[in-house]
């Protein structure tokens, strides 16, 4: 398998534009300039300049992304991989700091590491072959031929004129003990470029292997050498072609006679180039014979050259098929999946990626690429549910985990998106997209329930100055009891039992503050906003003492999008009770939505700290604070 692609491929500078000459942007400018003329030193001042010129900029995650790979060109791997965080953090969209960290890993022998990243880079770039690459590389050995075989043909797939990729095939089919198969994609490497180094060595290395080859074997050495710069690879090659040639010259060894003499004849006219319905016979009788997963690279190859002429009629002709002829193949399900989601056929892309979950049901990616299409439809369970059934299966890629919380998120379901932020918080703690999900955990966390809710006293009625008639007096009864009804039933879990019954509790009695209380903060709970508001206004209007009332109220308020009504009633909250902890620490998270209230936002997290400490929430608001000093 290849050991490595070179570096020059990774850190290509990339072309900015549209930038104008405020603060910090002439900086940018001229630091490319100095990158362009190998200048190194010159530019990173001037990226770092830039950096804190443009305060916020988007344009900061690239010059972020071009100090990583001058830290890496000057061999200070760390400070190369504290930038390509900081350029993610600041663009999570960007490929190029997603791709060099999975680098990065991968040369430090990372590869769990190394693997998440480049998954997630191939999500980011899906026509980019160098993540694939690099994934296959990270399953050396026998144990990882299917899952680097499989990664190979999809990077064949993004570039199928690649020689290095149909040579890092080879390896792994020649691992796989498939030498014909081997044989075959070397013999493609060197028609794409005849001179290619690392297909005429393993040639050469295949056929020393093979007996009555050692001729031949010696040809490619020879081959090789010819074109190869010096290295530890051609001193290798040159004993092992000092070895064959002794071999050659023993008595006993094989001898394979000269080709007899022929008169020269005319150079016959070059056959027509085979049409498609050819190639497809081609490949079908490949698999006819045996060989299904050859077909299945055939198809694929076809495919991504018609794609690539924007023949799409022909492409869905080519990829239908290669499934009449290997039905049991989910990576040409998969690929026809994308093709009708490419052209906005959304409905039978989903059919095809759950045949392909079907065939292969260890493969994630069918499952990502589902709830793609699903979400592009707008249905939202079939996402969640086909991003549910790719989390585990997609053991070190974090992208699905974190479209999972992203699309609980978006469908308003925001205790689960607590829980799937949760969790990608835990099992990818080095993503730098941690950091925002601990940030979004701190807005989206449901408000923890009042300690007394359960546990205080029912209110003692308020004497009411005017004389109370039979029928009222039998109402203010029938709606304390509904209310205690409520209250066992909201102890037990049964919230849509004691939400009815507090419901009943105001139909008898509106000025039972509690039960509008307890209403609020069960629609809180299920993430219903405007009702939750309502009842808490109720409640507030009735008891303006209660500091429980105005934290629920402005949580609702925030989701409301209703800002400044959210920090009064949080003002609120803090002047009746100054030692509130989860007021101070709602406040800091909506004022840290807005850049110009950050010191305000420090102000009231610091004294959250101060208060409780020890909180399930206070790591992630010290490490809030520590990027914002």
């Amino acid at each position: 398998m290849m050991k490595r692609i070179l570096q020059v491929l990774v850190l290509g500078t990339l072309v900015v534009s549209g930038c104008g000459d405020g603060p910090g942007e002439r900086d940018f400018k001229q630091a490319l300039s100095h990158v362009e003329r190998g200048r190194p030193v010159r530019a990173r001042e001037l990226f770092e300049r830039s950096v804190q010129r443009r305060p916020g900029h988007a344009g900061n995650a690239l010059a972020l992304h071009h100090l990583g790979v001058i830290a890496w060109q000057l061999g200070d791997p760390a400070a190369a991989g504290i930038y390509f965080e900081r350029s993610r953090t600041k663009d999570p969209t960007l490929f190029e700091p997603v791709f060099n960290l999975g680098v990065m890993a991968f040369d430090a022998g990372d590869w769990g590491r190394a693997r998440a990243f480049f998954q997630s880079a191939a999500q980011l770039a899906p026509r980019d072959a160098r993540p694939w690459e690099y994934l296959a590389a990270t399953y050396p050995g026998p144990l990882g031929v299917r899952e680097a075989r499989q990664a190979l043909f999809e990077a064949e797939n993004r570039d199928p004129h690649s020689p290095r990729i149909l040579t890092a095939l080879a390896r792994v089919e020649w691992e796989d003990g498939q030498v014909t198969r081997a044989v075959s994609n070397l013999m493609r490497a060197l028609e794409e470029d005849p001179e290619y180094a690392p297909a005429l060595y393993n040639l050469a290395r295949i056929a020393a292997d093979t007996p009555n080859q050692r001729r031949n074997a010696i040809s490619y050495y020879e081959q090789f050498l010819a074109v190869a710069p010096p290295s530890e690879k051609t001193q290798q090659a040159q004993r092992e072609l000092v070895l064959l040639r002794r071999a050659l010259a023993r008595p006993d060894a094989e001898l394979i006679p000269d080709p007899p003499a022929v008169d020269p004849i005319e150079e016959p006219e070059p056959p027509a180039p085979p049409t498609l319905d050819e190639q497809i016979t081609e490949a079908v009788a490949l698999a006819e014979a045996g060989q299904p997963e050859r077909a299945v690279a055939v198809f694929m190859r076809l495919a991504s050259r018609l794609r690539q002429e924007e023949d799409d009629g022909s492409v869905e002709r080519v990829l239908r098929a290669g499934i009449d002829a290997v039905p049991d193949s989910s990576t040409l399900y998969s690929a026809l999946g994308r093709h009708y989601a490419d052209e906005g056929r959304h409905g039978a892309a989903i059919r095809a990626f759950q045949r392909a979950a079907n065939v292969d049901e260890e493969w994630a990616q069918p499952w990502i690429l589902l709830a793609e299409s699903a979400q592009a439809l707008e249905q939202y369970d079939t996402a969640i549910d086909a991003l549910v059934r790719a989390v585990p299966l997609a053991r070190n890629d974090p992208s699905p985990l974190w479209a999972l919380a992203e699309m609980y998120e978006h469908v308003g379901i925001q205790r689960r998106a607590v829980e799937a932020y949760e969790q990608f918080v835990a099992r990818f703690p080095r993503d730098s997209r941690a950091v925002t999900a601990r940030e979004r955990i701190l807005q989206l966390r449901p408000p923890e329930p009042p300690p007394d809710l359960e546990l205080a006293p029912e209110p003692e009625p308020i004497p009411d100055p005017r004389p109370q008639t039979a029928h009222e007096l039998q109402r203010q009864q029938q709606a304390r009891e509904a209310l205690r009804l409520g209250r066992e039933q909201q102890r037990r879990g049964d919230y849509n039992g004691a939400l009815f019954m507090f419901s009943r509790a105001v139909a008898q009695d509106p000025t039972l503050e509690r039960a509008h209380f307890s209403i609020g903060w069960i629609e809180l709970q299920q993430g219903n906003w405007e009702a939750a508001r309502s009842a808490l206004q109720q409640a507030s209007a009735l008891e303006s003492s209660n500091q429980q009332t105005w934290y629920l109220l402005a949580f609702a308020q925030h989701q409301l999008g209703e800002r400044q009504q959210a920090i009064a009633s949080l003002e609120t909250a803090i002047h009746l009770n100054p030692d509130y902890d989860l007021a101070h620490l709602l406040l800091g998270n909506i004022l840290s939505e807005s850049e110009n209230q950050i010191p305000d936002a420090i102000r009231a997290y610091q004294r959250f700290l101060e208060i409780a400490p020890d909180h399930d929430q206070a790591e992630a608001v010290r490490q809030w604070l520590a990027r914002h000093r």
